[in-house]
């Protein structure tokens, strides 16, 4: 092969970018597989690690649950205070309900001594915990969790202590299950990982709880301090065991000092097994507890290494491939052109019946084709110069016929015209009679843009305000008429139209030319577009003043009833009272029945006489708000255990999700009991049996959330939009439950609006009821009134 020739030049050329690039494409994949490959592999690990510690946190969560949940039962409070033996046959049946997979070693109670009256494991009864530091937290009333050995049973222990409380909310003993480690140890050995790493459970001083290397169990990871150890022992934490440190300082130090929750991942040297090892620690959610997971570093990266030289293999062996191809190939295909070369000599000599013999059935083939092609072009010029005058003739021949057609159509497209000239004549007629309508309206209708400025407004608006249109237009709606209202008002309406792009509904106070002030009724709608954005909105205010009198005038007069019935109804309630104590001596069972009735139909008449007194006061403004520092959650607590015996008869499951720095506010206690008592009782009330009620208490930068959800009857949504309003329940719990005022969310509504909070809810038939609160942490503000509520 010439050095000359096209196949040679081709492909040296071609080897050259071959394997320059080849070569820097091997660099780079490999460097980049490794690095990849190596970063999935400390994310791997990093995963194990938390995937273990998610799922001990789950663990142990639901055995802290379980605690908390027998603490709160009034049965536990009674046996602590009275250990007889028919109550701690009792106990002991009940906590055997709640052990039947056998995960607690013992479940039992300690007076406030820290003596153990009560409890599972027979061989704990008699013996005194009070120096275990889950005994010395629990009975300052701090539900906590620790992990030791036990000094009676000599076995590793997971301990939930949780405080007993008396009704008056005193700590009278604590009750503590002991989580056997076999749960801890299937959680932790039942996860699938690498045969080269290990698992550790810490505590919080770095002392070694479980691990798959047996000989590590009990040693701390690193050097422990001397007042660490102190406590350790004067805890009698691990009895007498002398706790040794392995080669783990590190894992030490950063739970020593770390404040935080995510994952910490580093390498260190392990002497003991002479190679560098990867560590994850991860903390087990707020327990005191640290899960580590443990790698060989060389073992990590090892499958990127591999990986990468693969990589790097094949792609060798795939640019040797493509320069032989190459090489084939251009030996194969470069013999044609030496037959092109030829043809094009004879046809350049003047010789135009050429042949094409070049049979390689591509391009080379083609191009052959095309030089005869065009010699036989050449040929028959003349010929074909002829035939296309006659072609463009009849084109003009078709063009000239094509526009005569047009003027045609352009003839129709202007009746047309004239069509569309007579609908809009008639478009404007009715513009005109819709514009009549609405001035004919008694209610005052404006129309805004995007922005809330006025681009049309009826003959009501000078009627009712007393501002001309021409005052109006291009104005900000409502800023000649408007009334100071709340800046949460305005604020709530423009979330509601634009951001929601939902309807308002709602009553405002607005003011005339004259500066007269009157009650307004405010309904507020928008018109989306075709991309569902709010491009116009319309407004519909009615003046409500003379209504309002009448209202306050029936709200005066329903105060004055109310009061008036209270007297006769308490003579009622005194006299049955008094003739089912036998003052007025033995009734008959029939009697007895009659007057019981009498008693409870009583009953209900004083809580219907009282809700029409709260609703008269709170329309009125008589009632006094006196706000004191208020433990929302003692509050809370309080209510659930009123409400604990419609709970078990209906046996209800009741989920409590707490924040745990939730402030003390200033509140009136009477009001904010009356609001978690109506949303917690409709919700035990309305939720069928062995359905689930929650309650939850958090807080945001500036209010107090409280959320309480029930899986019950739902409102159905053509009841909802007047679920707050005063007497109506809806439809299908009135056909459940007769009996109700339908006043209850009425008074939590205003309630909840005096103290500048929000109420809303979002509720599905037969699936549920949530309602959210939000109150001001601020509290609520000081009213001065004559009345309190009921």
């Amino acid at each position: 092969m010439s050095a000359s020739s096209i196949k040679y030049k081709i492909t040296k050329n071609t080897a050259w970018i071959l394997f320059s690039s080849g070569l820097i494409t091997i660099t780079v994949v490999m460097a980049v597989t490794y690095q990849q490959t190596n970063a999935q592999k400390i994310n791997d690990l990093k995963s194990l690690s938390f995937e273990k510690s998610d799922k001990v946190s789950i663990l142990l969560q639901e055995s802290s649950d379980l605690a908390s949940y027998l603490a709160s039962f009034p049965q536990v409070a009674k046996w602590a205070k009275d250990p007889s033996p028919k109550n701690t046959e009792a106990a002991l049946s009940f906590f055997k309900d709640f052990n039947v997979k056998k995960k607690y070693a013992a479940i039992y109670i300690m007076d406030k001594n820290g003596t153990v009256p009560i409890s599972t494991d027979a061989t704990f009864v008699g013996n005194n915990y009070s120096f275990r530091p889950y005994f010395k937290k629990a009975i300052s009333g701090k539900a906590n969790m620790d992990v030791s050995i036990g000094s009676t049973s000599l076995t590793q222990g997971y301990y939930f202590a949780e405080p007993i409380k008396d009704i008056d909310n005193t700590v009278i003993g604590v009750l503590v299950l002991k989580l056997s480690p076999e749960s801890v140890y299937t959680v932790l050995e039942n996860t699938p990982r690498s045969p080269g790493s290990h698992i550790m459970l810490a505590d919080q001083y770095g002392v070694i709880i479980y691990s798959d290397l047996k000989g590590r169990i009990f040693h701390s990871l690193g050097t422990l301090n001397p007042s660490t150890l102190n406590q350790i022992k004067t805890d009698r934490k691990y009895l007498n065991l002398e706790i040794k440190p392995i080669q783990y300082q590190k894992a030490q130090n950063i739970i020593n000092t770390t404040g935080e929750t995510g994952t910490n991942i580093y390498n260190y040297l392990d002497v003991e097994d002479r190679s560098i090892e990867t560590i994850a620690i991860t903390p087990v959610n707020h327990y005191p507890l640290y899960l580590l997971s443990e790698d060989s570093t060389w073992e990590l990266s090892l499958g990127a290494l591999r990986l990468a030289a693969i990589s790097g293999l094949l792609i060798l062996l795939s640019i040797l491939i493509a320069l032989l191809s190459i090489f084939r190939l251009l030996t194969r295909r470069l013999e044609p052109i030496i037959e092109i070369n030829g043809m094009i000599k004879e046809v350049g000599s003047g010789n135009l019946n050429i042949e094409n013999n070049i049979k390689s059935g591509d391009e080379l083939e083609k191009l052959g084709d095309f030089i005869v092609q065009m010699a036989q072009e050449v040929k028959g010029y003349y010929n074909e110069l002829e035939e296309k005058i006659k072609v463009r003739t009849k084109e003009l021949a078709s063009k000239n016929e094509y526009l005569n057609k047009n003027q045609s159509a352009i003839i129709n497209i202007l009746e047309d015209v004239e069509g569309e000239k007579d609908k809009n004549a008639r478009l404007a007629e009715d513009l005109k009679k819709f514009k009549l309508a609405l001035d004919s309206s008694s209610d005052h209708i404006v129309i805004t843009d995007s922005e809330g400025i006025t681009i049309y407004g009826n003959s009501m608006v000078e009627k009712l305000t007393g501002y001309s249109l021409e005052e109006a237009l291009g104005k900000k709606a409502g800023t000649l008429w408007s009334y100071p209202m709340p800046k949460d008002y305005y604020e709530n309406l423009w979330k509601i139209i634009k951001t929601n792009k939902l309807p308002f509904y709602g009553e405002l106070k607005n003011k005339r030319k004259n500066g007269e002030v009157y009650e307004a009724r405010l309904d507020i709608s928008p018109v989306l577009n075709d991309k569902g954005e709010a491009e116009f909105f319309i407004g519909v205010e009615r003046d409500i003043t003379h209504e309002k009198m009448v209202d306050q005038a029936k709200t005066e007069f329903v105060s004055l009833a109310s009061h008036q019935l209270r007297t006769p109804l308490s003579s009622v309630n005194w006299y049955a009272e008094m003739l089912l104590a036998g003052d007025g001596g033995a009734l008959k069972p029939e009697q007895k029945t009659f007057v019981e009735e009498i008693y409870a139909g009583n009953q209900r008449m004083v809580e219907l006489v009282n809700a029409l007194l709260n609703v008269s006061r709170l329309e009125l403004g008589t009632f006094a708000v006196e706000p004191e520092p208020i433990n929302v959650i003692e509050t809370a607590d309080s209510v659930i255990k009123e409400l604990q015996p419609i709970i078990l008869k209906k046996k209800l499951k009741i989920n409590f999700n707490y924040l745990k720095d939730i402030p003390i506010i200033q509140a009136d206690p009477k009001l904010l009991r009356i609001v978690l008592q109506n949303l917690m009782s409709n919700a035990v009330k309305y939720t069928p049996d062995q359905g689930s009620v929650s309650l939850e208490i958090g807080k945001n930068r500036k209010d107090l959330l409280i959320t309480v959800a029930d899986t019950g009857y739902g409102i159905p949504k053509k009841d909802q939009p007047r679920i707050f309003e005063k007497l109506f329940r809806a439809q299908n719990v009135r056909e459940k439950d007769t009996e109700g005022t339908g006043l209850g969310l009425y008074i939590i509504k205003s309630i909840i609006e005096q103290a500048g909070g929000i109420i809303s809810f979002k509720s599905k038939e037969n699936k549920g009821t949530t309602f959210y609160l939000n109150i001001p942490l601020t509290g609520m503000r000081k009213k001065t009134g004559t009345k309190k509520l009921e």
